[in-house]
């Protein structure tokens, strides 16, 4: 029989950070709390997700402290090369990596009312 593809999500928020990638293996994006809750397609608790292909989006509604982004690669071998793109409502960020196994914390976000909304270390 026919199967339906599954309903495409859209990922959308006031933090949103979008991972491509070139070449074999399997790349996950989360974003890290305050708690040390690593929010990503395994948890997604709170945040909205895409995924497509070799990319990947994860958007949170709101935030008002810090935010790790980390990378992590879960399957395949030799190094893997991208780009992950962070946007709030006023700043995107572009951190280009290579990445052959593990973890990379990439960027952390906050937000302080006392500038503006969003900034990065």
């Amino acid at each position: 029989g026919f199967v339906r593809p599954a309903k495409l999500r859209v990922a959308n928020g006031a933090l949103k950070a979008s991972l491509t990638w070139n070449g074999a293996g399997d790349l996950d994006i989360a974003f890290i709390d305050t708690r040390g809750r690593r929010l990503s397609a395994l948890r997604p608790e709170g945040i909205s997700l895409e995924q497509l292909g070799n990319g990947e989006t994860l958007a949170m509604p709101s935030f008002t402290v810090t935010v790790s982004v980390e990378v992590s690669r879960f399957s395949g071998q030799g190094p893997v090369s991208g780009e992950l793109k962070i946007r709030t409502p006023d700043v995107t960020r572009s951190y280009p990596f290579t990445l052959d196994q593990g973890t990379l914390r990439l960027a952390n976000v906050t937000h302080t009312n006392n500038f503006y909304p969003g900034y990065y270390r």
